[in-house]
């Protein structure tokens, strides 16, 4: 799994998302967008089923008793991530070789 796979596919998720919800910024979205406060409407409570389905698109679902964390977020919470740096986060938590919850 490659940081380039993982931001490809974390923007397709993110554009068919903004679809699905009625939002007419789907095509916005690039690597380089911040998902909180740069896309309507969305909100942090999508976040883990975003997290598990692109675990899933790639090939490597979350198990059950995984909760997933905010990837558009940092740690701390005082940062909101572009696309780029969520996927990141997710290739550090949830990629191969990590499995943090």
């Amino acid at each position: 799994m490659d940081t380039t796979k993982v931001v490809s596919e974390l923007v397709e998720i993110l554009k068919e998302c903004q679809r699905i919800f009625g939002h007419d910024d789907a095509d916005t979205v690039t690597p380089k967008t911040r998902p909180h406060g740069g896309l309507k409407g969305f909100q942090s409570d999508v976040t883990p089923t975003i997290v598990r389905r692109l675990a899933k698109k790639l090939g490597h679902p979350l198990a059950e008793d995984v909760d997933p964390v905010n990837i558009f977020a940092s740690d701390d919470k005082t940062q909101k991530l572009t696309v780029e740096e969520a996927a990141k986060r997710f290739m550090e938590r949830y990629g191969p070789k990590g499995t943090k919850q």
